[in-house]
């Protein structure tokens, strides 16, 4: 399946693209932040140090599966 982003994302994803300075998501549980982040690390260069923090072992394992293999979770 393959994923379309909302409106938000769309907009998410080309400030992320072309803006020059910080991005903040905030929305509300079950609202896809998550699965956005994700789509998000895909837009970076591979040669981008990323850190992805999250403070739950199961989510942890579950995101090094989805993420790109440049990103540390």
């Amino acid at each position: 399946m393959e994923f379309k982003p909302s409106l938000y994302q769309a907009a998410l994803f080309h400030e992320i693209q072309e803006g020059q300075g910080n991005v903040v998501l905030e929305a509300q549980p079950g609202s896809g932040k998550t699965t956005t982040i994700v789509q998000s690390l895909e837009l970076l260069s591979n040669s981008l140090q990323v850190l992805f923090l999250a403070f739950n072992t199961k989510i942890v394992e579950e995101l090094r599966n989805r993420v790109p293999k440049h990103v540390n979770v």
